[in-house]
C-alpha cells in the first residue's frame, strides 16, 4: 500500500494511509535513508505465522517451568 510522509515531529515520522488519509507515527529510524516530508513510499505487511507459532512455543514452555515450581 502506498503512504505519505506527512510531517516530521521529533523522532517520528506522520504517514498517511488509505483513501481515508489515516495517521500513522512511525519512528523515523526505520525509514529508507533520505526519505523526507512529501515522499511517497511502499508499505507492506505481512502475517509472520511461523513466529507466531516460535512465540507460542516458547510460552508454553515458560509455563510448564512455572507449574513445576
Amino acid at each position: 500500500m502506498k503512504v505519505i510522509i506527512d510531517r516530521m515531529e521529533g523522532d517520528n515520522a506522520i504517514m498517511l494511509v488509505g483513501e481515508e488519509a489515516w495517521e500513522v507515527i512511525f519512528p523515523s529510524a526505520l525509514l529508507p535513508p533520505g526519505a523526507a516530508e512529501g515522499d511517497w513510499l511502499e508499505l507492506t505487511i505481512e502475517r509472520d505465522t511461523s513466529g507466531r507459532r516460535e512465540k507460542e512455543s516458547e510460552l508454553s514452555s515458560l509455563l510448564e517451568k512455572l507449574k513445576k515450581r
